[in-house]
C-alpha cells in the first residue's frame, strides 16, 4: 500500500495504521513504513546489480520494523547482497533452499517484525508511487476524447 500523509513522525504512522488495521479490518500485526526517497535510494543502489528475478534465482528484500544492528544469515543457497538496519536483500537459490525455507530462517533470525517482498514488487511499487505523483499527461482532442 501506498499513501501521503502530512504526519511525518514514522513511528506514529506505523502505530495508527496498525491500531487501525487491527480496530477496523480485524488485521493483526505491524505496519513498517518507508519513505519513497528511501526506496528510490535501494533502487539506485542497484543491490542486486546485473541479476534477474526468475523460477531458480530469486531477489527479495526484507524490511525491518526496528532500526537495530542486524547480523548476517548464514543460509545455504542464498547470498546477502545487501544487509542495514533498515532492510536486507538477499538472493536465493530456489533448488537449493525453498522460498518458505527462507522465511522461517529470516524469522529465527531476525523476528517476526519483518516483511518481505520480491525485488520485482519494490520496482513496481516505486513506479507506481511516481505516477502517482507526477501522473503523465493525456493529450486530448477538441471533443475531449484522450489520444
Amino acid at each position: 500500500m501506498f499513501f501521503s500523509s502530512g504526519e511525518t513522525d514514522e513511528q506514529t504512522i506505523e502505530r495508527d495504521m496498525s491500531e487501525a488495521l487491527r480496530g477496523e479490518l480485524g488485521i493483526p500485526g505491524p505496519v513498517l513504513i518507508r519513505s519513497q526517497s528511501e526506496l528510490e535510494a535501494l533502487l539506485a543502489a542497484r543491490p542486486f546489480g546485473n541479476r534477474t528475478h526468475g523460477q531458480t534465482t530469486y531477489l527479495s528484500v526484507t524490511f525491518f520494523a526496528d532500526r537495530m544492528k542486524k547480523t548476517e544469515l548464514n543460509l545455504p543457497g542464498a547470498e546477502i547482497v545487501h544487509l542495514t538496519t533498515r532492510e536486507l536483500c538477499i538472493v536465493t537459490n530456489t533448488e537449493k533452499n525453498p522460498g518458505s525455507d527462507v522465511m522461517r530462517a529470516l524469522q529465527k533470525a531476525y523476528g517476526k517484525h519483518i516483511t518481505t517482498r520480491t525485488w520485482r514488487t519494490v520496482e513496481r511499487i516505486l513506479k507506481k508511487v511516481k505516477e502517482t505523483n507526477h501522473p503523465p499527461e493525456k493529450a486530448t482532442n477538441h471533443k475531449g476524447v484522450k489520444q
